[in-house]
């Protein structure tokens, strides 16, 4: 069932190949995460 959208997710990949994420509580104007690291991307 469709609602409000309640985060906002922001994803980017830094110099170093760093998947990192901030998080942002739209109801609350909350930043949760920012620039929180989820992933170590590997080199092919």
């Amino acid at each position: 069932m469709p609602g409000n959208d309640r985060v906002k997710v922001l994803f980017r990949v830094d110099g170093d190949r760093y998947l990192k994420i901030t998080v942002e509580d739209l109801l609350t104007s909350e930043t949760l995460l920012e620039n929180a690291i989820v992933a170590e991307l590997s080199q092919c």
